[in-house]
């Protein structure tokens, strides 16, 4: 389980019918992957099933926000912040993205040029955090900035995993060395975080067009009050992890299957080709940018930015003809879920068309983003800022795998590649 979480509780749930209790020492654990299990945790009866023990991990750096709380308390910021993602906000992503991966553009072409690879897997991340900072907080990022931050990111998610699964993991108040790097990581998102939005707060600053601004601006409905400055800083970093991390990773699997499936990149450039006729994409594209999408979902089942999602059980409950009792922990596999041969035939095989129009797919069989309550509440900025980016990039280049690659998964937080990935750019233009 150290080694392969996503596998072994994915595996131990598809071998054994979709649900199966197993032990690691003093931790008794359920491992749950059939996508109806999963529907009836998240969905049917979501009131007896909170967040477990994983999600209070990750306040070590973030604090309280929309990740890491449940029950009222959840309830209440969910309702304060859901304005900050109206439409008007989420469209964002359109000049931002557009910005960013024209200046990834402008560093590629130097190393094009050069006979050079260029390396996804950071410069996905460099991306991403570039569109977060200006979608959520209006300030452009240099390249060094970006890799202090992407690194504090990266690692944060590493160690939280690794608390989560220690066997005795000491709470947040001793300063063993789980907890220390979890502080200096803290220490590190909130310097960049209130760097860009403290000014603001002061007497006459400009209101801007952004995310953060719907922050600042949340009102709770009920008693009008605006939102405590450290609950916009919390909920700040918290955005920024959920956006940038889950979906360079998401961007930088799709790029390394692009770069080795011939037929599907043929099917992509034939449609950024055929929508865009060489013109930047806008937000009216995307419905038809429906293949440059399905990549993107077919990129997301493969390799679910969450894996798992860990819930304990609040009452008494019956779950696949089996008693669940009060206090036990679930570990929901959505790597399982998305592999189970119900929904899935040939589960390993990447094949976008899966999720195309005339195809019939279970909903519930499919959830990057978590189900019911919960669900990411940036789930429309994530998807779309794939697809624009991939669109784009789709325009410009054609990608070639460097032979004898071989690129495992590491499981974070997210599934990340396990090393850098090189690939060799053709230009199409």
């Amino acid at each position: 389980m150290r080694h392969g979480i996503h596998t072994f509780v994915a595996g131990l749930g598809l071998r054994h019918g979709g649900m199966a209790r197993f032990r690691i020492l003093h931790r008794r654990m359920i491992a749950v992957t059939h996508p109806d299990l999963l529907r009836h945790i998240l969905l049917t009866r979501h009131e007896r099933y909170e967040r477990s023990f994983h999600y209070r991990t990750t306040r070590a750096t973030v604090g309280l926000g929309l990740l890491t709380t449940d029950g009222d308390y959840w309830k209440m910021r969910r309702r304060q912040i859901q304005p900050a993602f109206r439409p008007e906000q989420v469209q964002r992503v359109v000049p931002a993205t557009h910005r960013a991966t024209e200046e990834l553009f402008a560093r590629w072409e130097v190393r094009r040029r050069a006979g050079e690879t260029v390396s996804i897997v950071s410069d996905m991340q460099t991306l991403t955090l570039t569109v977060m900072c200006r979608a959520l907080l209006s300030v452009g990022i240099d390249s060094a900035e970006a890799r202090v931050f992407g690194a504090a990111v990266s690692e944060s998610l590493y160690a939280v995993r690794r608390k989560n699964n220690s066997l005795c993991p000491m709470p947040r108040r001793v300063p063993d060395r789980h907890n220390r790097t979890l502080r200096g990581i803290r220490g590190v998102l909130d310097r960049f975080v209130i760097q860009h939005l403290q000014p603001r707060l002061a007497p006459g600053a400009e209101p801007r067009a952004d995310i953060a601004q719907g922050l600042l601006d949340a009102r709770d409905p009920e008693t009008g009050e605006a939102l405590p400055w450290q609950s916009i800083l919390d909920e700040t970093k918290t955005l920024f992890i959920a956006g940038f991390e889950t979906t360079a990773t998401v961007l930088a699997w799709a790029l390394h299957r692009l770069s080795h499936e011939a037929e599907v990149a043929a099917r992509w450039h034939a449609e950024v080709d055929r929508v865009l006729g060489g013109r930047a994409p806008e937000w009216a594209d995307l419905p038809r940018l429906a293949y440059t999408t399905q990549i993107v979902n077919g990129t997301m089942r493969l390799y679910p930015p969450v894996y798992n999602m860990g819930r304990e059980c609040q009452a008494d409950d019956e779950l696949g003809g089996c008693r669940i009792q009060k206090g036990e922990t679930l570990l929901l596999s959505i790597c399982g879920a998305h592999r189970t041969p119900e929904f899935w035939p040939e589960p390993e095989r990447f094949d976008p068309a899966r999720f195309g129009p005339d195809r019939v797919w279970t909903k519930h069989a499919f959830l990057p983003f978590a189900l019911g309550k919960h669900q990411c509440i940036g789930n429309t900025f994530a998807v779309a800022e794939a697809t624009l980016a991939l669109a784009q990039i789709g325009q410009r280049y054609r990608l070639r795998p460097t032979a004898g690659l071989d690129v495992p998964i590491r499981a974070q937080v997210t599934l990340v590649p396990a090393n850098e990935i090189p690939v060799r750019l053709e230009a199409r233009t």
